[in-house]
């Protein structure tokens, strides 16, 4: 059975086809036929399955190392993992280009296959400079290239700039040839890169192409000083994407404070509303009980509740269902507002088995590793960015003990991604991406039950997970 050994993960309109046609002309380097699989980035071709995407590779000669170029997996959160999960070994290469420039040019690309149907301007207007216009979204490196590296080894991966692969291919593919372990070659000729519609009147969108990179100008000096620190493979000159419109890096902040930076606002985003006065936990109050006995207690009856973290807390209804009905040994009362840890510790003050923590709402700092026998989390989760989700899982994967659970009630809904705004305040999620999020922080879903909430079929999900070595 074949498989890959290497892959070009993106980023779109960076180069991605020119380098792959300079891979090809090396005799001991194979690429799939017709370049882009998309496998681990599109829905109904990953559910193919591996035996599909492994046939791909099945042509290749023997001797040969062969490799797949899919510019969509860079910005596809869940792609990572899949990647890892699949094929742990492969190098990993990653083409960039000046961000402003990559999202003019993805624009007039699917202008011209006419996937495209605003305008220019529409596309570009000073309310649309903004992560959430996808051209844009999809060139701030370091917010994507985070999980790359949170799932590989730096040796496993390579930097490559669009400006070299135009002016310096044969240095470029020295370099690369190295990195995948097979010897160079010169190569036979040059791709030549004519200007683009866009290109031939530069002055007619300068202004925007500014403004593009102003805006993801803190992402990108993230993302090349930690190219710096984080030792995976730069090949040609970061200096010809930084001084295409950035110009030096000063206060130079690590790829981590953004992610941090980002899960903060996330966090506060579903989580400042949750105040102490917050009429919804008189409310909740009053049906916990019921709901304890005919739908939480038969999920997790067969749980270790030694010691039992209560995540996003709230007045503490759950709290005491854990303490007086499920009978914890230990409990660790945590939420992101202060003002409802102080209800909590109101509420249970003659209980001397209880720790209190005020949390980020997105990480569990605090709690040890391999010290939390079941983490607990219902009615709160359901509003979670995915991204806070993902992080979450992370974190119970380390303050879980061997053979820990956790039971995690989140939303189903995937009808949009503002909670605020979606039906019964459910944030963007669904069983099936919940496992892969479980399955990439090595945690096994024990079982799943899809529920209904507030007259809505079918938009919750009750998920056990288990911490497996």
């Amino acid at each position: 059975m074949g498989k890959p050994n290497f892959i070009i993960i993106g980023a779109m309109r960076s180069a991605t086809s020119t380098l792959s046609s300079y891979l090809f002309e090396h005799p001991k380097v194979h690429i799939v036929e017709g370049k882009e699989v998309h496998f681990f980035s599109d829905e109904k071709i990953y559910n193919q399955g591996a035996d599909w995407y492994f046939s791909k590779f099945y042509n290749a000669p023997e001797g040969e190392i062969v490799g797949e170029a899919s510019p969509s997996y860079l910005a596809t959160s869940v792609a990572p993992g899949r990647v890892k999960n699949l094929l742990p070994d492969v190098k990993i290469i990653l083409c960039v280009r000046n961000p402003g420039e990559r999202s003019i040019s993805h624009f007039f690309w699917n202008k011209s296959i006419q996937l495209e149907q605003h305008s220019f301007e529409d596309m570009f207007s000073d309310d649309n400079i903004c992560e959430a216009n996808h051209y844009i979204g999809n060139s701030m490196y370091a917010k994507h290239f985070y999980w790359w590296l949170h799932f590989f080894d730096p040796s496993q991966i390579a930097v490559v700039f669009f400006d070299d692969i135009v002016n310096r291919p044969q240095k470029v593919m020295s370099e690369l040839f190295d990195f995948l372990n097979v010897n160079p070659i010169n190569l036979s000729s040059t791709i030549h890169h004519h200007p683009t519609d866009w290109q031939d009147e530069p002055h007619k969108y300068k202004e925007v192409l500014f403004k593009i990179n102003q805006y993801v100008h803190s992402d990108i000096l993230t993302f090349l000083q930690d190219l710096k620190n984080s030792g995976v493979r730069v090949v040609g000159e970061p200096e010809s994407i930084r001084h295409s419109y950035v110009g030096e890096i000063h206060e130079k902040k690590p790829m981590i404070s953004t992610i941090q930076d980002n899960l903060c606002r996330l966090a506060a985003y579903s989580g400042e509303p949750w105040l102490p006065s917050h009429e919804y936990f008189i409310k909740a109050e009053a049906h916990i009980d019921r709901l304890w006995e005919s739908l939480i207690w038969p999920f997790i009856d067969d749980c270790d509740f030694s010691n039992v973290l209560d995540l996003a807390a709230g007045h503490g209804r759950n709290s005491r269902k854990l303490l007086e009905s499920a009978k914890s040994d230990h409990l660790v009362i945590l939420d992101i507002q202060e003002g409802n840890i102080e209800v909590c510790k109101q509420r249970f003050p003659n209980w001397s088995n209880i720790n209190y923590i005020v949390g980020s709402g997105y990480d569990l700092c605090g709690l040890d590793d391999n010290s939390i026998s079941l983490v607990y989390c219902f009615d709160a989760m359901v509003h979670f960015a995915p991204e806070v989700v993902q992080s979450y899982l992370i974190e119970i994967y380390r303050i879980l003990r061997e053979g820990g659970r956790a039971f995690l009630h989140h939303s189903n809904y995937t009808g949009g991604k503002d909670w605020k705004v979606n039906p019964n305040g459910r944030n963007y999620m669904s069983a099936s991406l919940f496992t892969e999020y479980a399955q990439e922080a090595n945690l096994q879903v024990v079982r799943q039950r899809i529920i209904n909430w507030g007259g809505s079929e079918n938009i919750d999900c009750l998920s056990l997970v288990e911490k497996y070595d």
